[in-house]
């Protein structure tokens, strides 16, 4: 929602967002939670089975969501 807001220049909501308060804004924390998510998600994987199966199950996901993507925008 933050990233949203931070988008409608004259917001009523905008002063409750963090782009006022600090050197980041929400678009920053989004990728910032999604690479630790990524890192809960896949850091089992990594130790018990390495790179490679890392690379191929996300790379898969990435696909998954990419159609997923596509499908509702159509």
């Amino acid at each position: 929602w933050f990233v949203f807001i931070d988008h409608i220049p004259g917001n009523v909501f905008d002063w409750l967002t963090i782009r006022n308060y600090g050197f980041s804004d929400a678009s920053e924390v989004f990728v910032f939670v999604s690479g630790y998510t990524c890192m809960v998600s896949y850091g089992g994987t990594l130790r018990s089975r390495g790179w490679p199966t890392v690379i191929s199950s996300s790379l898969r996901r990435s696909f998954e969501i990419y159609v997923a993507f596509l499908l509702l925008v159509i």
